[in-house]
């Protein structure tokens, strides 16, 4: 079996030595040494891992030229960018350098001081000053190590190209034409590969329950608000976890027959003792104090407080930090910790950051989020994956690539982190009964494709394209689950929330590379609360056994513009998307003499 390359990369420098943190500094303090964040290296000077590659692959560029190295090569180490590609594919590279930490304590922990001149007068210039955290003397001797990894290729081949590029360097950091960071020494040594994490899933299972340790910070970004802002998600979406486990396959060449009908449920950041985080319900609201759940109020009601004031229900959108801290103690959904790193493009030629076209040129800001919470609590992100859809023939070969890729997965979010991964049984739905002419509530854990005003008309002349009233709305619901299910359950009433996805990578990813018209996906928010009356308990509770299996299918009036393949369409339920569970009582339902119905014209 082909297996992941580890290295450990010892880079020794002679002080001064500075790389500028991005995060904010101590007050008083213009540029501040990088630290670790969090682990047990914490508080440790370092050198982020990017800084290292962006290096590495100059000084690779510089030693093509005399035919030490192709641009094959480097392509394969480092991965092409996909701004001129049509199709928008991602080419990432098959080497990941974490970020190196010194070894040591600094010997001091001193400022330096430095100011503008007028170049006519020659006097200083005013509020010119700038103070420089030095936590190394000069002359002193710097040791930074940091593991890196790597797929595909001979391991000592690997290793002695990734030592010639790093001993071509000169310097690394900030402040280098004053002669900060100068390199005097870079060592690369093999490591033994890390053992895999034993599986205790059993042989001929169909959902796979899978925790994931990531060894460095996430960046699962959401939807750009800003051309260079990429701001992160705390889970993992399940077609970036099938993307992260296929790469990994591919470069290990290891075989998953029968992939496609793999359901990969998003993975959530949990504490290693706590189950699978729940999405918040949109049926919460709190009042005086204490959060409800109101999903069996069809009609809006106001509440009675114990001051005897009539008040109303404050649902989400007007929820404060204090309200999601109590739902998410509630539902065991953990703060990881978040950091902001901001990177940019160096010029080549002139050794500064490149301003490529536009005002903010090619510098652009991660936020990451780190495998701890805010208190310093290991996190592990867990997911199921359900095979039940794959033939008697691939299952075997099938889940044994699985172990394979996940014990040694890579490419995870926009960092391309590593991660361990160990493998259990996972539990099945908790039973529940369906009696003809019950209610039953269903809460939607990920985003899904269930309404569009746009598609959901046979006619063209009767689809809107603006807002939709309350009984709008409820009505393309209603018409969205009869096509799910017919006349099994029929919808009563439901708290939701949509948004539209798309913009220009997506729309170049899966619509324009399909000749396709741009079409953005309305989707239904996760947290969405569904209120149904059963009508045949027997067919109903067919469908929701398999909704809670493998997630809502796409609707008939959703494939004939998007797909239902995960080349046309990322929105289905291979993907994690259409994820549902049974609505609980962890949140009190409000007593009936508090409530008095309101009446508004547009309710559903």
């Amino acid at each position: 079996m082909n297996l992941r390359h580890h290295f450990k990369i010892r880079l020794t420098f002679k002080g001064p030595l500075l790389t500028k943190a991005t995060s904010p500094a101590t007050f008083g303090l213009d540029a501040a040494m990088a630290r670790v964040a969090q682990g047990p290296d914490r508080g440790k000077p370092c050198i982020p891992g990017t800084v290292i590659e962006g290096k590495l692959r100059e000084a690779l560029h510089q030693l093509s030229r005399a035919g030490h190295f192709s641009e094959d090569q480097i392509n394969m180490w480092f991965g092409r960018p996909t701004d001129d590609d049509f199709d928008q594919a991602p080419k990432p590279g098959s080497l990941h350098i974490h970020d190196l930490h010194a070894v040591d304590e600094p010997a001091s922990s001193s400022v330096r001081h430095s100011i503008a001149i007028d170049p006519e007068t020659g006097a200083v210039e005013t509020q010119m000053l700038r103070v420089i955290e030095t936590p190394f003397d000069a002359g002193e001797r710097i040791t930074l190590v940091g593991p890196a990894y790597a797929y595909g290729g001979e391991a000592p081949y690997v290793r002695k190209n990734l030592e010639t590029g790093l001993r071509w360097l000169t310097q690394a950091g900030a402040l280098r034409s004053v002669g900060f960071g100068s390199l005097i020494g870079a060592e690369v040594t093999m490591e033994s590969p890390l053992p895999m994490p034993p599986s205790k899933h059993s042989v001929n299972t169909r959902r796979i329950a899978v925790e994931l340790c990531p060894t460095g910070p996430l960046c699962i970004a959401r939807h750009k608000i800003g051309d260079n802002l990429f701001e992160s998600e705390d889970f993992i979406p399940g077609n970036m976890l099938a993307g992260a486990v296929m790469q990994t396959a591919n470069r290990l060449n290891i075989p998953l027959p029968g992939f496609d009908e793999v359901v990969f449920h998003h993975a959530r950041a949990s504490l290693a003792d706590r189950p699978r985080p729940k999405a918040i319900p949109l049926s919460l609201a709190e009042v005086d104090g204490t959060i409800h759940d109101f999903r069996d109020l069809p009609t809006p009601n106001l509440f009675q407080t114990g001051e005897g004031q009539w008040t109303a229900p404050a649902f989400q959108p007007d929820w404060k930090g204090k309200h999601y801290a109590w739902a998410n103690e509630k539902l065991g959904i953990p703060q990881a910790t978040r950091e902001l790193k901001v990177r940019t493009k160096i010029h080549s030629e002139h050794r500064t950051a490149d301003r490529g076209q536009g005002e903010g040129g090619k510098l652009f800001a991660w936020e990451v989020v780190h495998p701890f919470t805010e208190q310093g609590e290991p996190l592990t992100w867990k997911s199921i994956i359900d095979l039940s859809e794959v033939g008697e023939q691939d299952h075997p070969t099938l889940i044994a690539g699985l172990q394979q890729a996940l014990s040694q997965l890579g490419y995870l979010s926009k960092t391309k982190a590593d991660c361990t991964a160990s493998l259990d049984d996972a539990s099945h739905p908790p039973p529940y009964s369906l009696n003809e002419n019950s209610s039953i509530a269903l809460v939607l854990q990920t985003p899904a494709l269930l309404m569009d005003p746009r598609f959901q008309s046979e006619c063209p002349e009767e689809r809107k394209h603006f807002a939709l009233d309350a009984a709008e709305t409820t009505r393309l619901y209603q018409a969205t689950w009869h096509d799910l299910c017919g006349d099994a359950l029929a919808l009563s009433h439901h708290f939701s929330q949509q948004f539209l996805a798309g913009g220009n990578h997506l729309g170049q990813r899966f619509q324009a590379s399909q000749n396709k018209p741009y079409q953005p996906w309305l989707l239904t928010q996760a947290g969405s609360v569904f209120v149904f009356k059963v009508s045949n308990a027997t067919l109903a509770k067919e469908h929701i056994d398999s909704w809670l299996a493998r997630g809502l299918p796409l609707p008939q009036w959703a494939i004939q513009p998007w797909g239902d393949h995960w080349k046309e369409n990322p929105y289905q339920r291979q993907n994690g998307f259409g994820e549902i569970r049974l609505a609980d009582d962890a949140f009190p339902k409000p007593s009936d003499d508090l409530l008095r119905p309101i009446s508004l014209t547009s309710a559903s």
